[in-house]
């Protein structure tokens, strides 16, 4: 996780407690209308608590609700298993196939929205090349 984020932010105690939860994106919100609101709402309340909003502290303020805050009121779809796949720049793309234009998921269903796939040169060049074909 970006523990130094949420070192930043929180300190050691809350970046004790979230450590070894993977990563959630904050740029992959998904919800009913009256989840997203909910979600909004508890967000704005805890980024206004901060000392600092410096680089990272969305997603550290997130990752805090989703591990801690909000871990019984949430589900988290797991990375390409879904609509929407984050490429970040850690992502082994090796399992991931372009099929008639969208990046395949490991169980070769199409992932229509991805996440950061300019972050990965590879995989967007592929794309781009696929796209403008």
């Amino acid at each position: 996780m970006n523990d130094d984020w949420i070192k930043t932010n929180y300190g050691a105690e809350m970046t004790e407690k979230v450590s070894g939860n993977r990563i959630s994106c904050c740029g992959t919100v998904m919800g009913t209308a009256t989840g997203i609101i909910d979600y909004l709402r508890v967000f704005i309340a805890e980024i206004m608590q901060l000392k600092s909003v410096a680089h990272g502290a969305d997603t550290s303020v997130h990752n805090v609700l989703v591990h801690d805050v909000l871990v019984n009121k949430i589900a988290i779809a797991e990375n390409f298993h879904g609509a929407v796949g984050t490429m970040s720049r850690g992502i082994l793309t090796g399992f991931l196939e372009i099929t008639n234009g969208y990046v395949s998921s490991p169980k070769r269903l199409p992932v229509p929205v991805l996440h950061q796939y300019d972050r990965n040169p590879e995989m967007a060049e592929q794309l781009v090349v696929k796209l403008t074909a």
